[in-house]
């Protein structure tokens, strides 16, 4: 078990790049819906908050199946 987090180490770097990319998206689709600056600003970070509880699930999961290969 101790082998599975060493394979994640090297690539736990690049982990930080998906929230500066997850607010980018947020912000350009509720931006392409919407004008109001406060609409865009409270859903932008609604959508922000759930593509990042989406990618952190989905993370949990890849990792619970490499446990079991």
């Amino acid at each position: 078990m101790t082998i599975i987090p060493a394979l994640f180490a090297s690539d736990l770097s690049r982990i930080w790049f998906l929230i500066p990319l997850a607010l980018a998206i947020s912000f350009a689709y509720t931006a392409s819906r919407y004008e109001s600056r406060e609409v865009i600003i409270r859903r932008s970070a609604n959508f922000f908050w759930k593509t990042l509880a989406f990618m952190a699930l989905i993370f949990v999961v890849l990792y619970l199946l490499a446990l079991g290969l």
